[in-house]
């Protein structure tokens, strides 16, 4: 998903769509509304493997017999948020022992 809005609204809205194991990925140019997404994704416990991870996309000049990093470029090319959907399981009742 990528949208010029904070993604905690779209994504929250989308996710109960999304069938179970199935990845999902959001990309957004700053850190910190994929950190806050992060936060609110974790305490619904329907999603795994959640991470952040910054994407970084060097260009390279290609000429004849060399090949090197193109020099004047930003060092930052946006954050990714990515996850699987689960099935949440029932609820387990802390009065029941295991027998």
């Amino acid at each position: 998903m990528v949208a010029r809005e904070h993604p905690a609204n779209i994504l929250l809205t989308l996710i109960p769509y999304v069938a179970p194991s199935r990845p999902f990925v959001v990309f957004c140019p700053c850190r910190e509304p994929l950190l806050e997404l992060y936060v609110q994704i974790k305490t619904k416990n329907n999603t795994v493997g959640l991470r952040v991870t910054e994407t970084w996309l060097r260009r390279h000049q290609i000429l004849p017999n060399r090949t090197h990093p193109d020099i004047l470029m930003s060092g930052v090319g946006g954050y990714l948020l990515m996850g699987t959907v689960v099935e949440s399981g029932p609820q387990r009742s802390e009065s029941k022992s295991c027998l």
